[in-house]
């Protein structure tokens, strides 16, 4: 009996053993797959959040993306990876010219030039891709451009889309918004209009008509995650952006030439719009932040407004 109730106890315990084994191996697992996931969220919202926008002719104190330092002089990028030395990279060969900005995540650089033809009387716009070492280089679009003084030029990099965009005329911009997917190598028209001058704001670009000293012009916000573009308002002066919110001024012209103005905010997905301040019979405004305007009256004499 003693024996018998040995070997049971024995196997009691083995068995007690063999399943704190297959629960601790379990719980590893779980735990291995839970960390998996983690760091593909990470990697995946990194990637997604490390690509920069810069102007080129704004490089020339450097910038950093990733590990990867990039500065702009004499025509060329200098690139420098992990702290070493800088490599030079001719973007623009021949009689092209760059296009105004880059789009790098620190390893892949994006950008466009421009070729005018002007015994054809039109030009030629090329999207290209460079790794940061310089290796892998690849024209990604070729376009036409009916125009000598085209404008092709990167705004930025949102889901797998670079956002660009394309006129015919450097003067007085008012074109169209596109996106180009880099998986299909297609391009598509996103906004039809009023684009010229735009800045990203993670899934969001702000666009406003790019027309010299012409005012009041459309604002517009282009989610590019949704696919739909707001034009929030028609009569837009000068904005100012801060933590997801956009600050903005509206003219209405009178017949004597001066101005009714209003400030107003609203989200970038277009909630929450408010009245800020208003003025009567300015000239214009010059100065605005989340908590105060300046602006020139009927006499010539500036003013500050907070709110």
């Amino acid at each position: 009996m003693l024996q018998k109730a040995s070997h049971l106890w024995i196997t009691k315990d083995a068995k007690n053993n063999l399943q704190g084994k297959m629960s601790y191996k379990k719980w590893i697992g779980i735990f291995s797959i839970l960390c998996a996931l983690m760091l593909l969220h990470s990697r995946t919202s990194t990637q997604a959040a490390s690509y920069k926008t810069w102007n080129v002719y704004g490089l020339s104190q450097g910038q950093k993306a990733g590990n990867t330092r990039f500065r702009f002089a004499d025509g060329k990028l200098y690139v420098s990876r992990d702290g070493g030395e800088e490599k030079a990279l001719s973007l623009a060969a021949g009689m092209a010219s760059l296009g105004g900005k880059i789009v790098t995540n620190g390893n892949w650089i994006y950008y466009t030039t421009t070729e005018k033809y002007n015994d054809r009387a039109y030009s030629q716009g090329i999207m290209h891709r460079i790794k940061a070492d310089g290796a892998s280089k690849k024209k990604l679009m070729t376009i036409r451009i009916d125009s000598g003084e085209p404008v092709f030029e990167l705004a930025g990099y949102y889901g797998g889309r670079l956002y660009y965009i394309q006129a015919d005329e450097a003067a007085e911009i008012s074109c169209p918004f596109y996106c180009f997917d880099l998986k299909n190598k297609k391009a598509k028209k996103v906004v039809k209009k009023d684009s010229g001058t735009v800045y990203q704001y993670g899934k969001y670009f702000f666009m406003n008509a790019a027309t010299g000293n012409t005012f009041p012009r459309p604002f517009t916000i282009y989610n590019a995650k949704t696919g739909k573009a707001n034009v929030f308002t028609k009569c837009g002066d000068i904005y100012f952006y801060k933590k997801g919110r956009i600050y903005y001024s509206e003219l209405k012209r009178k017949p004597d030439g001066l101005y009714q103005a209003a400030v107003k905010r609203t989200d970038l997905d277009g909630k929450n719009k408010k009245t800020l301040a208003r003025m009567s019979n300015i000239r214009y405004t010059f100065e605005l932040t989340d908590w105060y305007v300046k602006y020139t009256d009927e006499v010539g004499k500036n003013h500050i407004k907070r709110f």
